[in-house]
């Protein structure tokens, strides 16, 4: 017997499902016809423009995150202040609150005429119609699993200390309360209440992560997994990748960079750089490690991110 196709609502776009299901991707319109022409269907959602006619474009973002200080060269417990919402004015949540607003009527309108089968969000604030409706929805982690697993046992999230030594650990997750968890709890409280539903009380979740699935994608040789056990709605992916329609297709590097990998008799590597969309904006970190790398002997693939215009490559 044939399965049934699923119907799935993704808001934020980050990651493809298999063809196994109809992929219904949200859209804005200057990304209108990515996703089409890769086989999905796309819903445009209309974002109104400010009374200054400022365009929405990728340059938004990374001025976003440049103004929030999310990038400052702090340490990781100073950083901490960056997340305090009564300490930063620019707190990055503050214009995730003001973006979903935007959509959050269209979102409603679009799952009430689709009826999806499923929805999966990859926001760290979830819109209020998704978390609190009638049809399943997946959180989709795609930073690392800290926040996802927001356990005792591991250490801090953004902390950066090992897990095999817990120095450090309760001062930081003393002050890692106090400042992200509590002002991420309270940007999606104002969602919550903006739209009429009831606030988050739980003062031992950090994020609002859904009762039906939680994915993330994480290398298993680098997972906490030998630490705690995930609950059984989790699951974790190896990676998040794009494929391709065709799936006898397969991805062939360019004959001259593979020339030059093979020139070294084995010695040169093929390394893969990326700081994510978030760090990709500090073009000053950027073009420091670029600089570094173009000094080795390995061929490199750079992803250089919504800044790509202002960073040299060699």
């Amino acid at each position: 017997m044939e399965r049934k196709r699923l119907k799935i609502l993704f808001p934020i776009i980050r990651w493809c499902w298999p063809h196994k299901c109809i992929v219904h991707f949200f859209t804005s319109p200057k990304n209108v016809g990515n996703f089409e022409k890769l086989g999905f269907k796309e819903i445009l959602l209309e974002i109104k423009q400010h009374d200054d006619n400022q365009k929405q474009d990728s340059s938004q973002l990374r001025n976003s995150i440049v103004k929030s200080d999310l990038l400052a060269d702090l340490s990781p417990y100073d950083q901490l202040d960056v997340f305090d919402r009564h300490k930063n004015s620019d707190f990055f949540a503050i214009s995730m609150v003001q973006e979903i607003v935007k959509v959050h009527q269209q979102i409603k309108q679009v799952i009430e005429d689709e009826k999806p089968n499923l929805i999966i969000v990859d926001y760290i604030l979830v819109a209020p119609c998704i978390a609190y409706g009638n049809v399943p929805w997946a959180y989709l982690c795609s930073h690392n699993p800290l926040h996802l697993f927001n356990s005792q046992l591991l250490p801090p999230i953004t902390s950066g200390l090992p897990s095999h030594d817990r120095t450090g650990w309760a001062d930081f997750y003393d002050k890692f309360r106090r400042t992200y968890h509590s002002s991420l709890q309270h940007f999606q409280n104002v969602l919550n209440k903006h739209y009429g539903y009831s606030q988050v009380v739980n003062q031992d979740q950090f994020i609002l992560t859904s009762p039906h699935l939680n994915i993330y994608g994480y290398p298993d040789e680098l997972d906490y997994t030998d630490i705690i056990t995930p609950a059984d709605n989790v699951v974790r992916l190896d990676a998040f990748f794009r494929q391709s329609i065709d799936h006898h297709q397969v991805f062939e590097l360019p004959e001259q960079f593979k020339a030059k990998l093979t020139a070294g008799d084995g010695q040169v590597k093929l390394i893969y750089f990326s700081l994510g969309t978030f760090g990709s904006t500090n073009v000053k970190l950027m073009q420091k490690i670029i600089d570094e790398l173009a000094t080795c002997k390995h061929q490199i693939i750079v992803s250089t991110g919504q800044s790509h215009q202002t960073i040299i490559t060699w």
